[in-house]
């Protein structure tokens, strides 16, 4: 039985019945160490639960004694707590005699980086009796793909003297380069889009810079105008080329896309990958009650496969490390390393495109309520009367920001849909302000150059 991807998990497995009606993935993993974790796989060492604890450890052989239990490295946690009195066991030989065996079965598959845990859950009913185990054996994965580049910390500022109205109380730790070192970003200098900005710094810079979003943000057009501005904006120029709907849920830059929609023929029907498009809101518009311009803004609403939109739903956009729907693709759904909630992951082709709009949106609506509803309290928060970006999810979003480099099709859809609508996404222009904006960089001293253009290679 597979877990619906929409369904949440339970915090505590108290009886064998919720647990098998929950089936698959019911576990909620947190590696504490990757490396060794790869490393115990790599030795073939077993992997064991401990119902003390809830813990799992691997090691040579099955602990003989209390102590030897305790002192193992117990370096998988289970965020899932499984009631004293309950177990899991393996999948398949549960019980040796009228013993639960807590060695529990595995696979590692190196090339995906996915760990599978496979087991039963026993229920312990004395020792002169047999346990009660669950019919079906069930399986956990968890991706183990992480590194240490991939992670920006991000703590509270305990030592915030501003004055001024923006007070983020973040200090955000990051190396990350804007900019690959192979490019450089051309500008059409004629352009003055960003000239109330020359000069400025620090404070002054972010609220100017919000100022320059607020008075271009009253969109021109309908929800059904957005078409117009995907014939113009979202159009395969850098992969097929073949003026399909570039999206980011069917395209594959590797290989064959495994469905393509076109220009003119939108199709909102079907109930698989490749039968149908919708107008999808990067940021849900259930989070902001559906308010304008929001609503019909190109900026983060984007045209993209019906199915994989719909398996997205109202979640937040983040690490899956348990997935448990993988689109065609290879989007994902599952379980996340920001908050153990459900979230969605991108292919690592768009993921720097994701955060780019939502950091734009988090910036040019920062005075609206952004977590009216839901899955937005876990992604945005209030600070005096501003919105921001929770912590574990501003890390992803910087993360994918900075290790996804702006791209040609980054310009081009910042410039198509500044023709339509009048505003731009400042973080494309100019990617030394996200840490301006989100880093409190004090240093950088604005230059206005215009408005990016195209990507050249530095010779």
């Amino acid at each position: 039985m597979k877990n619906d991807a929409t369904k949440s998990l339970p915090k505590e497995i108290k009886t064998l019945e919720e647990f098998e009606k929950y089936g698959d993935n019911i576990l909620n993993i947190l590696v504490k160490d990757q490396d060794e974790v790869i490393n115990r796989i790599n030795a073939k060492d077993k992997l064991f639960f401990s119902f003390s604890s809830n813990k799992l450890a691997f090691n040579n052989k099955k602990p003989s004694s209390k102590d030897e239990w305790n002192n193992l490295n117990y370096i998988i946690n289970l965020k899932t707590k499984v009631k004293r009195g309950l177990q899991l066991a393996s999948s398949k030989k549960s019980l040796n005699g009228k013993r639960i065996n807590s060695e529990l079965d595995y696979e590692y598959d190196a090339t995906n980086k996915l760990l599978t845990i496979k087991y039963k859950l026993a229920k312990y009913n004395g020792q002169n009796n047999n346990p009660d185990i669950s019919e079906k054996s069930y399986q956990s994965q968890i991706r183990l793909d992480r590194t240490k580049d991939d992670v920006i910390n991000i703590s509270d500022d305990k030592e915030s003297g501003q004055s001024s109205q923006r007070i983020t109380k973040r200090k955000i730790s990051s190396s990350s380069p804007i900019l690959d070192s192979k490019h450089q970003l051309q500008y059409d200098s004629k352009n003055e889009f960003y000239k109330n900005l020359d000069g400025l710094s620090g404070e002054q810079l972010r609220s100017a810079l919000f100022q320059v979003q607020k008075s271009h943000r009253e969109a021109n057009h309908d929800y059904n105008g957005l078409f117009k501005i995907y014939k113009d904006v979202f159009v395969d120029k850098y992969y097929e080329n073949d003026g399909t709907v570039l999206d980011i849920y069917g395209e594959n830059p590797k290989g064959d896309d495994p469905f393509v929609f076109r220009h003119g023929e939108f199709r909102d029907v079907g109930n698989s990958e490749g039968q149908g498009m919708n107008r999808e809101h990067l940021i849900p518009q259930s989070w902001w009650n559906r308010e304008n311009p929001m609503r019909v803004d190109a900026h983060h609403v984007w045209p993209t496969d019906k199915t994989v939109n719909a398996k997205h739903g109202n979640l937040p956009y983040g690490t899956v490390r348990t997935p448990k729907y993988t689109s065609k693709n290879g989007t994902l759904v599952g379980i996340s390393e920001e908050d153990g909630q459900e979230v969605t992951e991108v292919i690592d082709e768009f993921k720097g495109d994701v955060a780019r709009a939502h950091l734009y949106f988090v910036l040019t609506y920062r005075d609206k309520n952004l977590e009216a509803n839901g899955n937005g309290k876990r992604f945005f928060e209030k600070i005096n009367n501003e919105e921001h970006i929770r912590n574990n999810f501003l890390g992803t979003m910087l993360n994918w920001a900075y290790k996804d480099n702006i791209s040609q099709f980054d310009l081009d859809r910042n410039n198509g849909i500044y023709k339509h609508q009048k505003n731009r996404n400042p973080f494309i222009d100019y990617p030394e302000l996200i840490k301006v904006y989100f880093e409190n960089d004090n240093n950088f001293v604005f230059k206005n150059k215009g408005v990016a253009i195209n990507l050249q290679e530095i010779n």
